[in-house]
């Protein structure tokens, strides 16, 4: 049997975990790189790995994603997020190889939910930076999509869901109520990036759509997210969880703007792929039964 292999940069991020662990079809291997593997930003680094054998596809999951130190190391967020897209889709187009390049809903400022064709208005350096890289793919690269996603969380990564389950026990927590967007679970992308995949191999092509959303169904405030949260960690022993007071974002020092709405619209990403996937609320509890798990079977070293 032939095989497909698929190469996965960021490997050891949220996304290349999650499509290093998803069920890929018989017939179809990733292979997950690491930045010391792989640094996008090196034309000669990324060539290199792509003549090592003949790639089906590359999805591109490295990125620069900490919104707050992007504000103050703009120049480190371009380079990964703008040049290190543009690198890949250059070395991509020169070997024939199709790009499928991750992006985030940051790229956009107004209302939602958005579609692919909103008009993209970036509020903080993160998604300038993200929106730069789209463009840069989308020009070199012919054969490429952008698949942009949003609110990311697994059980491993520094992430929404993570963070909050981390003050537990506290007695009252202050979540933002008025920013709204789109729950993914790390797990749910990866699997839809799969069958993305699989459509490139039967069609020969990703779609006539240059630009794909992906998100789970269902959208929700950052109030509503950690509520969810902290009840399906309290479950059924109705363990002990923080009080959650809305506020306002303005009530927080960031350095960064959120976007107030970036709700994503997933109708043609269902329609181009043939999948649509759960709602975020129940990715949110399979995720926490995941933490719960984690945490129960850790084993403290003894004093010695």
């Amino acid at each position: 049997m032939k095989i497909a292999h698929i190469l996965v940069t960021g490997g050891e991020g949220q996304l290349g975990r999650a499509l290093s662990c998803a069920a890929w079809p018989d017939g179809m291997q990733v292979h997950a790189v690491s930045r010391s593997e792989c640094d996008v930003c090196r034309l000669e680094n990324v060539s290199r790995l792509l003549g090592e054998r003949p790639w089906t596809a590359v999805i591109n999951a490295a990125a620069f994603t900490d919104v707050e130190k992007a504000e103050d190391a703009p120049a480190q967020a371009f380079q990964v997020n703008a040049l290190g897209a543009a690198v890949l889709a250059q070395a991509t187009r020169a070997a024939a190889v199709p790009l499928i390049h991750v992006s985030t809903d940051f790229v956009f400022g107004g209302s939602g939910p958005h579609d692919e064709t909103a008009r993209t208005q970036p509020v903080n350096v993160y998604g300038a930076s993200k929106r730069a890289g789209e463009l840069a793919v989308l020009a070199a690269a012919s054969d490429a999509v952008v698949v942009r996603t949003a609110w990311l969380f697994d059980a491993e990564g520094r992430n929404f869901v993570t963070r909050i389950l981390d003050r537990a026990g506290d007695e009252q927590l202050d979540i933002v109520s008025d920013e709204v967007g789109s729950p993914t679970g790390a797990a749910d992308l990866a699997q839809g990036l799969l069958r993305l995949v699989a459509v490139r191999l039967q069609t020969g092509g990703f779609s006539e759509a240059s630009v794909l959303h992906f998100a789970n169904e269902g959208s929700a405030s950052r109030h509503e997210l950690a509520q969810a949260v902290f009840d399906a960690w309290a479950g059924d022993a109705g363990t002990a969880t923080p009080r959650l007071r809305a506020v306002s974002a303005a009530a927080f020092a960031a350095k960064a703007r959120r976007p107030s709405d970036s709700r994503l619209s997933c109708e043609v990403f269902a329609r181009v792929a043939g999948y649509r996937p759960r709602h975020w609320r129940e990715a949110v509890q399979e995720v926490v039964d995941q933490i719960k798990a984690a945490r129960a079977g850790r084993v403290e070293r003894p004093d010695q």
